[in-house]
């Protein structure tokens, strides 16, 4: 048998092969090439782990879709992304959409394409008066604004984009879910406009 091998960075899966044919060889190459691909597709998604059981993993979809991890735990991503000062500064010129989208796709890389995740800002944000939020200066105060939503609540910030989400996932794994709010305050005004006129939800 002849051992061939492919490193990609921090690993290096190989394969034995039968040695009798060159057609052989190259076939089962062309295989373990393709089953590496699949890996380093599979590495590239982020994981979370409980706070309660680090043993446990999971990917973006599980967690956006749960809330609390099993036990009553949080969930914590594997890792966060250092940026350095040039990638700082070329953040710095971004608009909100584009930003929001450079920062976010790092925690479900692999799960959700960044063009979609692009357009889902896009959409989510489409129902802001003016910019999605803006700062003011009073004297030597920078004030931030965050009632340009629908609800006129700082929690439409998130929770517009989390509704357009949750359609974007219920739609593709063809389910529905029922929304049940109660709230003495914004929160839930805020929650039930982010899902208004939306697919699979009831």
């Amino acid at each position: 048998n002849q051992r061939l091998s492919t490193p990609i960075p921090k690993k290096e899966y190989s394969i034995d092969v039968p040695n009798n044919t060159p057609q052989n060889a190259i076939t089962w190459y062309a295989i373990s090439i393709s089953i590496i691909f699949i890996i380093c597709i599979l590495e590239k998604k982020m994981n979370y782990f409980s706070t309660r059981d680090k043993s446990l993993k999971f990917i973006f979809k599980d967690i956006f879709l749960r809330g609390l991890a099993p036990g009553g735990g949080l969930f914590l991503p594997a890792k966060i992304k250092k940026y350095n000062q040039e990638e700082l500064n070329n953040l710095s010129q971004l608009n909100y959409n584009e930003l929001a989208t450079e920062i976010i796709f790092n925690f479900c890389s692999g799960e959700i394409e960044k063009e979609e995740l692009s357009s889902r800002y896009k959409n989510t944000y489409s129902v802001f008066k003016d910019k999605e939020v803006e700062i003011k200066k009073i004297g030597e105060i920078d004030l931030l604004e965050l009632y340009r939503g629908p609800t006129l609540a700082f929690k439409d910030i998130a929770m517009q984009f989390i509704g357009n989400l949750y359609e974007y996932y219920l739609s593709k794994n063809h389910k529905k879910i029922n929304i049940v709010v109660a709230t003495s305050g914004d929160k839930g005004a805020a929650a039930i406009d982010a899902i208004k006129g939306k697919s699979n939800f009831k």
